[in-house]
C-alpha cells in the first residue's frame, strides 16, 4: 500500500478516514515529519493507484474536523501531487510528480467526501483528542505568561474531568486527560484522554452550557451534576487575564466545531453562573461531624499540639472518625486540608468563652462553602431563614459523589450544626451595626 524508495520517503500510515477492504482514504507521515492526505484513485496493471497530497498541519486539521472536504483540500493544492502506483514488487513502484493542472478530476474524491470517523493507526502524538488554545488579547502575537497558561489549562482539564465522570455509564472507572504536546507562546496544546468519546461528549456538554440563556443553565448544571463554580473560575481568570481560550476537537462533532471563550460578553456570562441556583460541592466540603464542641475540642488540640488519636477524645472511637472532625473543621475554614490552623482558627481560639465562640462558628457557617450555597439554593440571606428539613434535599442535590446514605448522615450535621448556631447568628441592618 505504501511505495518503497520513493520521493516520499520512508511512510507510514498514522490516522485511516475511510475503508473499503482496505484503507482507501488516509493520512502518512515521511521520518521527516511531513503529512500526505492519500486516496485511491485507480488501478493500473495490477498495481493500487494513490494520489498524495502533501498538507500542513493546519489544513490536516481543518480536514479532522469537517471544516473542509477532502476534494476542497486536493483542489487547493499549495505543493502538488504525487501519484503512486503500489504492486507486489516494491521494486517496481511507481511515484511521479504532478501539478495541480496535470491532475485529472478523475483522480480527485468526489465533492461530499469529509472526515466522518478518524482510526488511529499508528503515532500516540496523533492519538489527541482536543487542543486547548490560550492566547493573550493584548499581547503582540497573543503570547502567554508559562502560568497564566498553565493555570488556564488546568481550569478547563479540571472541569472536563469532572464532566467526563459525570457523563460515563460507568461510575467506577477513573477517567482522565493528559497533554501530548504544546507549542510555546501561543501555548498550543494537544490533550489526549483515557476515553475519547466521553471527552468529546463532555466537550459537547460544556458548549451547552457556555451558549446556554437562563432559562437552561439551571437545566444543564443540575442534568449533569456541574459546579457553577468551575464554570465561574474559567470565565473569571479569561476576563481578569485578557485571554482567549480555544478548545478545539480534533474530528468535528455536529455540536462543537470549536468552543471560543474571550472577554467579550463575558461578564454577562459571569453574571449568568451567578444567578444560577444549583450547586455542585465536593464532598469533603460537607461535614459528617454532629457535635460542634468536639469540633473545637480538636481545634485546641492543633493549636497546643495534642496528639489527634481517638483515645483523647472522649467520644471518639476511631481515626475515621478523628478525620471526620479534621475535615468538619476544615470545611469551616478552621484548618487548611493539611490541618494547619488557618488565620480563621486562630481568631476563633482567641475568643475565651463558649458564646463568643459560638458566634464566630455562626458567621463561618454563613461563610462556608456549604452554608452559602445552602442559603443559595432555597433564596435565603441569612442562615436563620433556613429550614433544617431541607438540609437533606440541599445534601443529596447538591453533592452528586456522595451515595444516599452518605447524604443522608451529612444532612444530619448541617441540620444539628444549623440549630445549634442559628441562637448565636449576629444579623446586621443597612448600616451594618449588630441588632
Amino acid at each position: 500500500m505504501l511505495p518503497q524508495n520513493s520521493p516520499l520517503g520512508k511512510l507510514k500510515v498514522v490516522e485511516v478516514y475511510e475503508y473499503f477492504d482496505m484503507p482507501t482514504l488516509y493520512c502518512a507521515k515521511n521520518t521527516m515529519g511531513a503529512y500526505f492526505v492519500v486516496y485511491w484513485c485507480d488501478v493500473k496493471d495490477d498495481k493500487e493507484g494513490w494520489l498524495y497530497l502533501p498538507v500542513s498541519l493546519e489544513k490536516l486539521n481543518l480536514l479532522r474536523r469537517s471544516q473542509i472536504s477532502f476534494h476542497k483540500a486536493y483542489h487547493n493544492s499549495e505543493q502538488g501531487y504525487y501519484l503512486a502506483y503500489v504492486g507486489v514488487e516494491p521494486a517496481a513502484d511507481e511515484v511521479i510528480y504532478l501539478s495541480e493542472s496535470e491532475v485529472v478530476p478523475e483522480l480527485l474524491p468526489p465533492d461530499d467526501y469529509f472526515v466522518e470517523s478518524i482510526d488511529v493507526t499508528e503515532s500516540s502524538e496523533e492519538d489527541w483528542v482536543f487542543r486547548i488554545l490560550v492566547q493573550n488579547e493584548k499581547a503582540k502575537k497573543g503570547r502567554v505568561k508559562t502560568e497564566v497558561s498553565s493555570s488556564a489549562l488546568d481550569l478547563v482539564r479540571d472541569l472536563i474531568e469532572a464532566l467526563m465522570h459525570q457523563v460515563s455509564e460507568s461510575k467506577k472507572k477513573k477517567y482522565s486527560l493528559y497533554s501530548l504536546s504544546a507549542t510555546y507562546g501561543s501555548f498550543d496544546v494537544k490533550i489526549g484522554a483515557s476515553d475519547n468519546d466521553v471527552a468529546i461528549k463532555s466537550i459537547e456538554i460544556f458548549k451547552k452550557v457556555v451558549d446556554a440563556d437562563v432559562n437552561s443553565l439551571n437545566d444543564l448544571l443540575f442534568e449533569n451534576k456541574i459546579d457553577p463554580y468551575q464554570i465561574e473560575n474559567i470565565y473569571a481568570f479569561i476576563l481578569s487575564k485578557q485571554l482567549n481560550i480555544s478548545i478545539i476537537p480534533k474530528l468535528s462533532t455536529e455540536l462543537v466545531q470549536e468552543i471560543v471563550l474571550d472577554t467579550e460578553g463575558m461578564e454577562d456570562k459571569i453574571s449568568l453562573i451567578k444567578e444560577s441556583n444549583y450547586a455542585s460541592l465536593p464532598s469533603i466540603k460537607v461535614p459528617q461531624a454532629n457535635d460542634l464542641d468536639t469540633v473545637i475540642q480538636l481545634v485546641e488540640y492543633v493549636w497546643n499540639g495534642t496528639p489527634l488519636s481517638p483515645e483523647n477524645f472522649d467520644d471518639l472511637s476511631s481515626l475515621r472518625q478523628v478525620a471526620y472532625y479534621r475535615d468538619a473543621a476544615y470545611s469551616l475554614g478552621l484548618l487548611t486540608r493539611s490541618g494547619v490552623l488557618t488565620s480563621e482558627g486562630h481568631f476563633f481560639l482567641s475568643k475565651p468563652d463558649k458564646e463568643t465562640r459560638y458566634k464566630v462558628l455562626a458567621n463561618l457557617f454563613e461563610l462556608s462553602d456549604f452554608g452559602w450555597n445552602w442559603m443559595k439554593k432555597y433564596g435565603k440571606s441569612s442562615m436563620n431563614d433556613l429550614a433544617p428539613s431541607t438540609a437533606e434535599e440541599f445534601v443529596l442535590e447538591s453533592v452528586p459523589t456522595l451515595s444516599e446514605s452518605t447524604a443522608k448522615r451529612r444532612s444530619k450535621t448541617l441540620a444539628k450544626w444549623l440549630v445549634d448556631l442559628q441562637p448565636y447568628h449576629i444579623e446586621y441592618n443597612g448600616e451594618d451595626q449588630a441588632e
